[in-house]
């Protein structure tokens, strides 16, 4: 944890983004067998069952690594496609814009460490 603000560094939070993104890989297979099995809408409830909990486990987590409600692993997921995308972004205590492609570029955005 950081001495002034009680926050994680990049290093201590990096093994939660790892599991937590194993986590939404295999919910992503999960639901593409659902989908390819029974043609399953996202919106389905069985789809719902898989995403909804995550979501929880998503704003809990950015909660606990100084990203509130995970609104910037959110944006990792969903518009970066979890980096593939490669978008720019900045946040409060970055000079500049930065490409988010990795884990280690999403812990750059969260901690102003």
């Amino acid at each position: 944890m950081t001495k002034d603000k009680g926050l994680m560094t990049r290093r201590e939070m990096l093994p939660h983004l790892e599991e937590w993104l194993t986590r939404f890989q295999q919910i992503e297979n999960a639901y593409a067998a659902l989908h390819e099995t029974f043609d399953a809408a996202p919106e389905c409830p069985m789809a719902l069952a898989l995403y909804q909990p995550f979501d929880s486990y998503t704003a809990r987590l950015g909660d606990l690594i100084g990203d509130p409600g995970g609104e910037w692993l959110h944006w990792f997921l969903w518009e970066n496609k979890a980096g593939k995308t490669g978008h720019v972004a900045k946040s409060a205590h970055m000079p500049r814009l930065r490409r988010i492609r990795t884990l280690e570029d999403l812990a750059h955005l969260i901690s102003p460490e």
